[in-house]
């Protein structure tokens, strides 16, 4: 009985091995959300990553989902103009914070729409947990034409069964 319990547990250390990915840059990061698939767990190491447009569109399940973290709750920033853009099904993306934005408002004009921070789209059974979005605002330069009523979000939801927790 003890070999069956040792080789099982050991399997079972394979497959979750192969199931995480560290990322320690940009590049890194769009790598592994375009080729993740259902079970991946996606581990982004402590640091500051600027300018970061992030997609990923999974359809995992409840069983194997796929989870975008912070290495560190709270010890990963992105910062310039960064976003994430959710698509899929049992997603969570956890631990980050979004801080000192540089360009958000770029290309728009004014009474335009400005794109959310981090937006779910078409997804189900999707959780943003532990986010904290610390004065991440479009704002207007002197040079700029924006105005303030351009529509700025930092959360957009768009589908069902879906999670905010823990956020600020």
């Amino acid at each position: 009985m003890k070999k069956i319990t040792f080789l099982t547990t050991s399997l079972l250390s394979v497959f979750n091995f192969f199931a995480q990915t560290p990322v320690s840059s940009v590049n890194e990061f769009e790598s592994a959300l375009d080729n993740a698939s259902a079970g991946d767990v996606i581990t982004v190491t402590d640091g500051i990553y600027t300018n970061a447009d992030l997609n990923i569109d999974v359809g995992a399940t409840s069983a194997n989902p796929v989870v975008i973290q912070a290495e560190n709750p709270g010890a990963v920033f992105l910062e310039g103009n960064s976003r994430i853009e959710i698509s899929g099904s049992y997603i969570t993306f956890k631990g980050f914070i979004f801080q000192n934005p540089d360009g958000l408002g770029d290309g728009v004009s004014s009474g335009g729409d400005i794109d959310p921070v981090i937006r779910l789209k078409e997804c189900d059974y999707c959780i943003v947990e532990n986010i904290k979005i610390d004065n991440y605002n479009a704002s207007e330069s002197p040079d700029d034409e924006l105005s303030f009523d351009a529509t700025f979000k930092w959360l957009l939801l768009d589908g069902i069964f879906n999670e905010v927790r823990y956020c600020s």
